[in-house]
């Protein structure tokens, strides 16, 4: 029930409180999962990454998707997991639907607001420096499997990893990994600034790395 209730509290404050896109709600459910964790939801650092993925990968609003897969996450594989999934992705977002009609209206009332366009001038830095941090975070994990931090179930301290990421990227395949990551970037940069399909450029990362770091190799 603690649970559950967190999950609901958690998904509902995000839904309301928080705007922008996928990028800018990564870090914040990621402190909402971690802290499920530690309350019985058996969430590790490579489910997460995996929701990471996979909500990147596919089509849609990113920020709902975590909405929706809270709900499993709350459910820990049970049947009714998919109901709690439903629950949690509703309880995302229409509340926010409703406020950004509300908000609207507003809006359309008070163009010429000064306090409205200072407000929105406010956060615009603050919405800047969560990306960077964002950014700064997923190329560390990315690169140093090895390296955590700014991890709320590890009390924000950075520290060394030991867990089944950072054993599979030791050796060649750490160095490879250093190499590999920045490369890729550019390539996806330039891939997106000639506008070509992003599924060919996800089954062309997905091939080479299956190719490059040979996972069926001891």
């Amino acid at each position: 029930m603690t649970l559950a209730l967190l999950a609901i509290f958690g998904v509902l404050l995000l839904g309301l409180i928080v705007f922008g896109g996928g990028q800018v709600f990564m870090p914040l459910f990621k402190a909402l999962w971690e802290i499920m964790d530690k309350n019985g939801a058996h969430i590790s650092e490579d489910k997460i990454n995996n929701i990471f993925a996979v909500s990147n990968a596919t089509p849609g609003v990113v920020s709902t998707k975590f909405g929706f897969f809270t709900g499993y996450l709350v459910s820990n594989g049970q049947w009714w997991g998919y109901l709690a999934m439903i629950g949690t992705y509703l309880i995302f977002a229409l509340p926010s639907i409703i406020l950004i009609l509300v908000t609207t209206k507003m809006i359309r009332k008070s163009k010429t607001n000064k306090y409205l366009k200072n407000t929105i001038i406010f956060l615009r830095p603050i919405i800047i420096g969560v990306l960077l941090a964002l950014s700064i975070q997923l190329l560390m994990g990315t690169m140093f499997p090895q390296i955590y931090f700014n991890s709320y179930s590890k009390g924000y301290i950075p520290g060394i990893d030991s867990g089944g990421r950072s054993h599979f990227f030791s050796g060649w395949r750490m160095w490879t990994l250093m190499i590999w990551t920045p490369i890729s970037i550019m390539f996806s940069i330039f891939w997106l600034k000639r506008k070509y399909p992003l599924l060919m450029l996800i089954i062309i990362f997905v091939v080479l790395a299956l190719l490059i770091f040979a996972p069926w190799v001891a």
